[in-house]
Parts: structure tokens; sequence; C-alpha cells
């Protein structure tokens, strides 16, 4: 999750929805199956640990639409959770809670609201999730997660690293497609004459 760490959270952080409309997706390359309207079953790639992280995540989401919100409590999760193939689900108050917490989306105790969610709407937010999925990836393979769109284009991030002195490369394709559309941001100006400083 080294792109939402180290460029879409900065990124953010740097453009605001002043020049991004952030909508992020936790699904990855989840599979649920059907028959009808009735769920089989679902998997996810890294195991039933996974499917109840992004059920959290999601709800986080739900809860609280703006990115301002809810992004930092899912790069609080991605710096903490482990990482790889888990069938069993994560202690509820050693990440999602304490991360809430440390977002600021609950005070300390307060935790209900997002378990609520979780329990009360599992299978309607991942069936959301899929469906929004699906429609992004325009019947391309999901090679890898996190898949990218910007303004509808898939966008194939590349592993530039974050520094202080250089904005992230996803802030420059941003704003270069935020100025193409003729947006204008301060932000993008100093990211924009940035780079073209750096490539000199």
């Amino acid at each position: 999750m080294s792109f939402v760490l180290n460029e879409l959270d900065p990124t953010y952080r740097l453009l605001g929805s002043d020049v991004m409309n952030l909508k992020v997706v936790p699904f990855g390359k989840a599979l649920i199956k059907m028959d009808g309207e009735q769920i089989m079953n679902m998997t996810c790639q890294h195991g039933w640990g996974e499917c109840d992280a992004n059920s959290y995540e999601q709800c986080a989401i739900h809860l609280f639409p703006d990115p301002t919100m809810y992004l930092p409590y899912l790069v609080c999760l991605f710096g903490t959770l482990p990482m790889g193939m888990r069938n069993e689900v994560f202690d509820r108050a050693e990440y999602f809670e304490k991360c809430a917490v440390i977002a600021g989306l609950v005070e300390e105790n307060d935790f209900g609201k997002i378990q609520s969610c979780r329990d009360e709407k599992f299978w309607t937010l991942q069936k959301e999730a899929s469906s929004v999925t699906k429609k992004n990836q325009k019947n391309q393979l999901l090679e890898h997660v996190p898949w990218v769109n910007l303004d509808g284009v898939h966008y194939d991030e590349q592993p530039y690293s974050y520094t202080h002195e250089t904005p992230p490369h996803f802030s420059l394709v941003v704003c270069q497609a935020f100025v193409k559309k003729g947006g204008t941001s301060e932000a993008c100006d100093d990211i924009l004459s940035s780079y073209s400083l750096s490539i000199h």
C-alpha cells in the first residue's frame, strides 16, 4: 500500500478537494459469488482478514465521506495492519478502533457507530464496492492493487519515492490533468514549477 502512504495521501494533503474529487473503494481483488441476488460466498486475495478489514474501511468512508476525515484512518491502517495472507480477522481494538481514534473519527471507547455499520452493512457495502470496482476496471484485467483511475482512465502508478523536497509524482499527474481541463490552483502552479525546475 505504498501508493496510498507515499503518493495518494501526500498528494491529497497538498491539493485537497479544490483539485481532487477523491473516491477510495476498499475492495482490491476480492470476488463475490452470487446466485441471483443471493450472495453465495466471498474470497479476498489475502484471505478473510482482508475482507473484514475492507469492511471497516468501507464503513469509515460510508460514515465519513469527506476524504480529509477517512484518509487519515486508511493511512493509519495501512501503516499498522500486517500485510500478507490471513484468514483470521484482525483484532478490532488493536487496529480499527485505535486508528479511528488516532484519525479523529471517534473518541476513545466510542467505536460503536463504525462497528454497527460493519455488523449491519457488511454485505451491502461489499456488493457496492464490487460493483464500483468492476465498473472502473472497464473490462481490463485487474493486474494489481491499488487500481487507480484518473478522470476515468487507468493511471499505472510507478514506485516514485516521496521526499519533503519533491512533491509526490501523483501530484504532478493530477495537476497536469486539472490544468488541462482549465483548472487553476496555486498548489498546482507550485508543483508544476518544481517539477520543471528539477528537470533542467
